[in-house]
């Protein structure tokens, strides 16, 4: 899976913010949709990004471009696969 995270420009003025993180994060969910993935706002107080998931790079570039195209800044990162592990004693 591959996840993108996807910042809209901060050039608006302050009173007109929730409005327009709404309509930019159901714009980045869209775009999302249409390259076959999917994204969701994320962030303190109604979310400034959106995570976007991907099944495979060819999903993520094509978001990516349509995101560019959108105006809309992508910011690329990678998680670890690791995850959750423990180490036990024997007795």
């Amino acid at each position: 899976i591959e996840l993108q995270i996807t910042r809209a420009p901060s050039s608006r003025c302050c009173c007109d913010m929730s409005t327009y993180f709404k309509a930019t994060l159901a714009r980045i969910a869209e775009l999302a949709q249409q390259a076959g993935g999917a994204a969701k706002p994320s962030g303190a107080g109604g979310g400034d990004v959106a995570l976007g998931i991907f099944p495979s790079q060819k999903e993520l570039t094509s978001f990516a471009d349509s995101c560019s195209m959108a105006g809309l800044h992508v910011l690329p990162f990678n998680l670890g696969v690791r995850g959750v592990s423990a180490d036990i004693a024997e007795e």
